[in-house]
């Protein structure tokens, strides 16, 4: 105890000590840390395995654009008709087999955990699929759960699906496009050769053609305005110098678009849409001409009243049997049909003509979302527009209007009231022609529209040609619906078979996806 050698023993001890409480503090923060480690590359495994079913989900669109209407997903949970209409109402359907084709809404049963779908791909992750299809102009939403072996936390995604759709331009031609003196565009523009402004022409979206943007003549590119760049083969209108073939790697073709509108005429004949065909509802004669479509509300909801014709309607010599249809359409003897619930998804199909509304003094008016397709690639048919097209909440709510002409699409003259103002909104596709105003004697002769007659559009108009609107309306005015950038009218074609997302974003587990439920 005198000896101060023992300092050395207590001095060694208090060091091995300290070593050794290092050690343990050091062997903790690693324990943890590889703990935190582990976790997190579980939570990325989940967070990709869900990524990578949304990207497989997107690949069978790509094959098949209506894939969730034909059939229930491996990956999804059973699904359960929703639709009291539908022949199969309250049946459920398991993974993997074809849907009813006639249901469009549909609920999902509740499945535990160890019935999660497992791809050969994904090792022990497992996922769960819920759709919810795109009724009344809303996009196509996916929303996949993932979770690995035993890990209780989940990884939740939901995206919208979609694709670009020809009604996100508000003017597109397979030519050439030009705009007078002053003109403005709101929206997208593309022409399928070349678009020029005279002078004082000013561009609000982004321009596209497949050879020049100006160039030619007293017709030169617009006065760009908010942030408006265009696209053309030069690449000398835009900031990174990029040609149209860097935006569109091919020319839009609208022979393209035959694929989706014969998929459009599926959804309306055997997906639950309306289907104007003898072949399909017994009550129309096998002589009729064309259908009438009009807007009833019936209890406070939007209707279609639907009446067909056997013989055009009474006309001048200088009249054709379908130009009868442009001019006199409100005259013809209609025979009443039915009254049609606007169908859920959407879709409203005729196999002769179509005339949308009356007369001036019965505007059609849109309370929901559906497109109306007339003809079909081997029997090309008219659209007629006999009286105002407008939405019920006007560009404020999810109203939206998709016109297909399997030819083209006409204004009759009558349709411009007293008031010498016609307004049309909606998606419009000309697919063998373009929008046009009939005369007189259809094609020829006087206008039949009133002097200074105004016409207002709000929407977008794609054709293979211009139209005659400068024969008959002064001023006109072609306003573009900000909302048809990501509202697609039921069924519009689409631009290409690539698909994207949009508003992705993360969610809290809801409670289908939750062990237990909440």
């Amino acid at each position: 105890m005198r000896s101060e050698r023992g300092i050395a023993l207590v001095t060694v001890i208090m060091g091995i000590a300290a070593i050794v409480l290092l050690t343990l503090v050091v062997q903790q923060v690693a324990t943890y840390q590889l703990g935190q480690a582990s976790f997190q590359r579980k939570e990325d495994t989940i967070l990709a395995t869900t990524e990578a079913m949304l990207e497989r989900y997107a690949a069978k669109l790509t094959i098949d654009p209506a894939y969730y209407q034909h059939y229930v997903d491996e990956a999804e949970a059973p699904r359960i008709c929703t639709d009291p209409d539908s022949s199969g109402y309250q049946t459920t359907v398991q993974p993997g087999n074809p849907w009813i084709e006639d249901c469009t809404t549909w609920d999902y049963d509740d499945v535990v955990p160890a019935a999660w779908y497992s791809h050969p791909l994904l090792g022990d992750a497992s996922v769960l699929v819920h759709v919810a299809p795109p009724i009344e102009g809303r996009p196509l939403e996916v929303t996949v759960a993932g979770r690995q072996g035993d890990h209780v936390s989940l990884r939740v995604v939901r995206a919208e699906i979609r694709a670009q759709a020809i009604s996100e331009f508000v003017r597109m031609v397979e030519g050439e496009l030009r705009y007078g003196s002053g003109a403005k565009t709101f929206g997208p523009v593309y022409a399928g050769y070349r678009v020029g402004y005279l002078p004082g022409g000013e561009a609000y979206g982004n321009v596209y053609a497949e050879y020049r943007i100006g160039g030619w003549w007293q017709f030169g590119p617009p006065i760009w305005k908010n942030g408006a760049q265009g696209w053309d083969s030069t690449g000398n209108f835009n900031d990174a110098g990029e040609t149209i073939r860097d935006v569109y790697p091919d020319p839009i073709d609208f022979d393209r678009f035959w694929d989706d509108l014969a998929l459009l005429q599926a959804a309306a004949c055997q997906g639950g849409g309306v289907c104007l065909d003898p072949a399909h509802d017994s009550r129309i004669p096998s002589g009729v001409d064309a259908y009438l479509i009009e807007t009833v509300e019936v209890g406070g909801e939007t209707k279609l009243r639907v009446s067909y014709a056997t013989t055009p309607p009474p006309g001048s010599w200088c009249l054709t049997s379908e130009e009868r249809w442009w001019v006199r359409s409100q005259v013809a003897n209609w025979q009443y049909l039915d009254t049609f619930d606007l169908p859920k998804n959407g879709a409203v199909w005729g196999n002769q003509h179509i005339v949308l509304g009356r007369d001036a003094d019965h505007p059609f008016v849109l309370d929901g979302a559906i497109t109306v397709y007339a003809g079909t690639s081997s029997s090309r048919k008219n659209v007629v527009i006999g009286a105002d097209l407008r939405y019920a909440d006007g560009l404020d709510g999810s109203d939206v209007l998709g016109v297909v002409a399997s030819d083209e699409i006409w204004i009759n003259p009558y349709s411009v009231g007293t008031d010498r103002e016609l307004n049309i909104y909606g998606a419009l596709l000309n697919q063998n022609g373009a929008m046009r105003v009939a005369y007189d004697c259809g094609t020829s002769g006087s206008s039949l529209v009133p002097p200074a007659s105004e016409l207002n559009t709000y929407g977008s108009n794609a054709s293979i040609g211009t139209g005659n609107m400068g024969c008959c309306f002064t001023p006109r005015n072609y306003n573009f619906d900000e909302r048809l950038a990501t509202l697609r009218p039921p069924f519009f074609p689409l631009l290409s078979t690539d698909w994207s997302y949009t508003n992705w974003r993360e969610i809290a587990a809801p409670c289908w996806a939750r062990p237990g439920g909440c």
